[in-house]
């Protein structure tokens, strides 16, 4: 029994969840009121009070529920739920007062700076082909000023050739363009900013050269961890080295290609590159397997702790690696108290542990997975695999194993990325045994590399062809249609009710009884919400900061998008948005581009959806032929013609430089990219455009052009040069966006139009 100072299971559990809802509920607004009254309400209803009330009015109470810790105990839970969320207010890190993000002036986003300090990580590998790393600052000079001591970390990236031979606890002199990371500005997207502020960094630095100070230290487990890699690299290749590298030591011990990463995800079989519990439980199974005739259990347990702690040094402090060895821990533990330690009270006590050494971490996705999935597994896979029981025993056990951890992460996945991967249950079970085997080699490789690379090389040969398969399946699995369905993402209530349904079928008997019910209540929970918004959404996004003018019209009759992007805007902008919309397929795509950057994210796009219609402004601009994946239809478009979808009519007026209007509702709108002032006033003299309520200009602002149109709403979507002239242009238009300042523009049929940041909030770090 899990006991602290004579408590009951029970009680421990209810004091270890109420400090992770603590946590929790901060981020919901008046989230911690709402749990205090919640914990004051279930004090009350545990009350002798309420129990003489409940027999007089035969309130429908459970009875179950009088077997719950007293009143007293829910109180006491409910002060350590505000101690939980008063902790985490203190725990947010803020920049002291020499951080180097304050020498960031306040009216510019980039200051030219050398700044020297510690590296702290190897040099990783990023999309755009460059290297990131962390460093911590230690003197800074900003626009050729005298340096100063400053703090700090900061988050570097790099040129691949600046940042060769640089490892860990080197001292380094950086030049390069210092910046304050900006806050989120597109629906659904990726914040930066708060990423770096949880992590204790509040500037970045987008280096150019670099300058060794000092060598520093040459051992430590980096140094490890790329001589095992750098083994088996040398035993396979550059590319399979890698992938066995990040199965055996988590995707941070190695540069996986991306392509290979995205297929892993896609597949739903991004956890066999996270080291953690899948990897801890392999490692000791085969040891205390191969002790288990030789040795007693107490040599077990000490054989068992070694590999454990071996294995922690190799991969390093993760949030999910160390909740995986905490775990291994009570479980050797259990094994040399004999079965006295249970599992899902270990489980709360480790995490509970984590949260207190790190508050932060709650919010920290792989440790969020990595719970949920090991508690899945511990409460819910036998119960399946009971289920199962018609099918062929191996065969109900493979699938128990996903079908839990897949059951007790999918609404936290959905709340995220508002993806399900609808082979990941077929992934798992081929390519388990396989998996399975591949680690295991890769660990006995990796040991032996430690020992003489040379030979750890000769066991990585031998994993070259199963490595190989394992790629071919993954990436086959991957590309098969429709490898994803975009469901859109739920709410925090909705996740909330989710994970309600589930421990109730857990914990309450009566709810174990109608199982199916409470998931056709969860699915219906899911499913109606958001087939609701897609028949009702009628919505236009226009993206900020790219290159090429980027649009989503979401309609009920279908999709449009007005170009991709490059492939870096495709995959990491517009692809996240339209999955996290809810949106699979692209009624209808057109294209505006003259350059083949700015059409590259066509191909990206359709590896995640079909395109029914792609519709080209320039003939031939996009080759279909080019494409190995292929929209269903491709077609140029002549000057002045008209095309339609459903209520979404667009009408060409010329193709260099681009010039269209959209219909869309009751509004015209026109699109002008990349002509001047002179050049469309000369050209607005040889046609007759509609009146128009909505102008989108790409390029310089145009005072005669806003006074010809007379457009009720202007879009601005230059990235510089026109900051003067928009305080001009808002006198005499009722509505000036401008995508620099005011970030992605959205209009609603219900709230017309908005911005994503507010006039006069500061955009940069949300903690600085």
């Amino acid at each position: 029994m899990l006991t602290s100072s004579g408590l009951s299971k029970s009680v421990a559990v209810l004091l270890c969840c109420a400090y992770i809802l603590g946590l929790l509920f901060t981020a919901l607004p008046w989230g911690t009121l709402l749990l205090t009254g919640l914990g004051l309400v279930a004090a009350w209803l545990r009350s002798p009070q309420a129990l003489h009330l409940s027999r007089r009015q035969r309130l429908p109470i459970p009875q179950a529920w009088w077997r719950s810790p007293t009143s007293r105990w829910w109180l006491v839970a409910t002060g350590i739920s505000l101690l939980a969320a008063g902790y985490l207010q203190i725990s947010l890190p803020y920049p002291a007062p020499n951080d180097v993000s304050r020498l960031v002036q306040s009216n510019q986003n980039r200051t030219i700076a050398e700044v020297s300090g510690i590296v702290q990580s190897r040099p990783a590998l990023t999309r755009r082909g460059t290297m990131q790393l962390w460093l911590t600052a230690q003197q800074a000079a900003v626009n050729g000023s005298n340096s100063q001591a400053v703090s700090g970390n900061v988050f570097v990236t790099l040129p691949r050739k600046a940042a060769k031979n640089l490892h860990p606890s080197q001292t380094v002199t950086i030049t390069g363009s210092l910046y304050k990371p900006q806050k989120v500005t597109r629906p659904h997207g990726f914040d930066f900013a708060t990423y770096l502020a949880r992590e204790g960094s509040f500037s970045g630095l987008k280096g150019t050269t670099v300058q060794v100070e000092r060598e520093g230290s040459t051992w430590g487990g980096w140094a490890i961890r790329a001589r095992i890699v750098r083994s088996l690299q040398n035993g396979t290749d550059e590319r399979t080295g890698s992938l066995l590298g990040a199965l055996v030591l988590g995707k941070d011990a190695a540069d996986v290609p991306y392509d290979l990463k995205d297929a892993f995800i896609q597949s739903g079989l991004a956890h066999a590159l996270a080291a953690s519990g899948f990897q801890v439980s392999l490692i000791l199974s085969v040891v205390l397997g191969l002790g288990r005739s030789r040795l007693s259990i107490s040599g077990q347990v000490l054989l068992g702790f070694g590999a454990l702690l071996l294995y922690g040094f190799l991969c390093g402090a993760e949030p999910s690696i160390v909740r995986a060895l905490l775990m291994g821990f009570a479980s050797l533990a259990a094994l040399g108290l004999e079965g006295k330690v249970r599992a899902v009270p270990a489980l709360l006590f480790i995490a509970v542990l984590m949260l207190i050494f790190k508050p932060l971490w709650i919010w920290d996705l792989g440790f969020q997975l990595s719970v949920l999935a090991t508690l899945g597994l511990m409460v819910s896979a036998s119960p399946i695999a009971t289920a199962l029981d018609w099918l062929p025993p191996t065969l109900a056990s493979l699938l128990a194993v996903p079908l839990a951890a897949t059951l007790w992460t999918l609404p936290l996945q959905l709340y995220i990325f508002g993806v399900l991967p609808l082979y990941g249950l077929l992934a798992n079970v081929s390519v388990a045994l396989l998996l399975s085997g591949l680690t295991i080699g890769g660990f006995i490789s990796s040991l032996a590399a430690l020992v003489w690379p040379l030979l750890g090389s000769g066991f990585a040969w031998f994993l070259y062809w199963p490595t190989q398969l394992l790629m071919a399946m993954v990436q086959g699995i991957s590309q098969l249609p429709g490898n994803s369905l975009a469901l859109g993402k739920i709410s925090f209530l909705q996740v909330l009710v989710l994970y309600g349904c589930i421990v109730a079928v857990w914990l309450v008997p009566q709810c174990q009884k109608h199982w199916r019910f409470a998931a056709a209540i969860g699915f219906l929970l899911v499913i109606v919400p958001l087939w609701q918004v897609q028949t009702q959404r009628f919505a236009v996004t226009v993206f900020d900061q790219t290159r090429t003018p980027m649009m989503v019209i979401q309609h009920p009759q279908g999709t449009v998008v007005v170009n991709s992007g490059d492939r870096l805007s495709a995959t990491q902008s517009l692809v996240p948005f339209l999955q996290q919309e809810g949106i699979n397929r692209i009624d209808w795509a057109v294209d505006t581009g003259t350059t083949p950057p700015a059409q590259s994210g066509w191909m990206s796009l359709l590896q995640r959806m079909p395109i029914q219609v792609l519709t080209r402004c320039i003939p031939q601009a996009v080759a279909k032929e080019s494409l190995s994946l292929k929209p269903k239809q491709a077609l140029d478009v002549n000057a002045q013609e008209r095309l339609a979808l459903g209520a979404i009519e667009m009408v060409l007026w010329r193709a260099q430089p681009t010039t269209l209007t959209l219909q869309i509702g009751s509004q015209k709108w026109l699109l002008v990219d990349g002509s001047t002032e002179a050049d469309f006033m000369a050209w607005l003299t040889t046609v007759a455009l509609p009146p128009i309520q909505v102008l989108w200009w790409r390029g310089q602002s145009s005072f005669k052009v806003v006074e010809q149109l007379h457009p009720d709403t202007l879009i601005l979507s230059a990235r510089q040069g026109i900051e003067g002239a928009i305080a001009t242009l808002e006198k005499s238009i009722p509505r000036v966006f401008w995508t620099e300042r005011d970030g992605t523009v959205q209009w609603t049929a219900q709230q017309s139009f908005s911005r994503t940041i507010n006039p006069g909030e500061n955009n940069l770090s949300p903690l600085g």
